[in-house]
């Protein structure tokens, strides 16, 4: 399966360059992996704009070019105001929160979302992008 990765944010959020190191990882962990019978493409944008720009997600099936486009909703204060490490944190969470919610809009995929959310669990755990509870 494909997996790319994007970004829509403000250089101060530090999410241009988190995307970009989730670009090349993810996309090599994916690449062999299948799940399910539809073979399709998940491409995800880190969305995180000010909030005076009124961002809003959106999730979408491309029929044409066989492509979930979703976007990973970042809150702009919170990813301004910490630390690199928190922030790969909140990124990995959110991610893990909103992708699976987006894949479940499209059941007719017939896409074994519980497999994918355990590899995508287990990049972020093998990679410390989650942080260790206490």
């Amino acid at each position: 399966m494909k997996f790319r990765m994007s970004a829509r944010s403000h250089v101060n959020t530090g999410v241009g360059e988190i995307s970009l190191r989730l670009n090349e990882g993810l996309f090599k962990w994916f690449i062999e992996r299948n799940y399910g019978i539809s073979q399709f493409e998940i491409f995800a944008v880190l969305n995180c704009l000010p909030p005076n720009t009124n961002p809003k997600g959106s999730v979408r099936f491309s029929r044409i070019d066989n492509t979930l486009y979703l976007d990973v909703m970042l809150d702009f204060v919170v990813m301004s105001n910490t630390d690199q490490i928190q922030r790969r944190d909140t990124v990995a969470s959110a991610m893990l929160q909103q992708i699976p919610d987006a894949l479940r809009k499209y059941p007719k995929l017939e896409f074994d979302i519980v497999a994918f959310s355990e590899d995508l669990h287990t990049w972020f755990e093998e990679n410390d992008w989650l942080s260790k509870p206490n």
